[in-house]
């Protein structure tokens, strides 16, 4: 009998615990490919253009992991290049893509949208 009373909550918990954990995984994943794509993007030759290099290695990362946006699109990044107070060019990635819940218990169905952003500092060099 008591345990008839207890299973329903202890179901909760646990599926609370591998939504939860499903989502800081993703959450993971998506940071490491916003670092690894800006970071690649910032290290671009003296003629390319550190923007589009960061998105399409960021959109490639995601797409590898197979991140999708409703409608079955990649979710676009969002790339910016600003000088900062020193006159440096500063490299600014964010992406947003949203995430299903894996049981579908305890988050909405429709799941969370997770984000991630970083900075880095574009190197100029000229290849040899």
């Amino acid at each position: 009998m008591e345990f008839g009373l207890v299973l329903p909550l202890l179901t909760l918990v646990l599926l609370g615990m591998a939504d939860t954990g499903w989502i800081f995984y993703n959450h993971g994943v998506l940071t490491r490919a916003v670092r690894a794509g800006c970071r690649e993007g910032a290290v671009v030759d003296a003629d390319g253009d550190p923007r589009s290099a960061a998105a399409d290695a960021i959109t490639q990362r995601m797409s590898d992991w197979r991140y999708a946006c409703p409608g079955g699109s990649l979710c676009e990044p969002e790339v910016t290049l600003v000088g900062d107070a020193q006159g440096r060019s500063v490299l600014s990635c964010t992406v947003a893509v949203p995430v299903a819940s894996l049981t579908g218990f305890v988050l909405p169905l429709e799941g969370v949208t997770l984000s991630s952003a970083t900075r880095t500092y574009v190197e100029n060099w000229e290849s040899p």
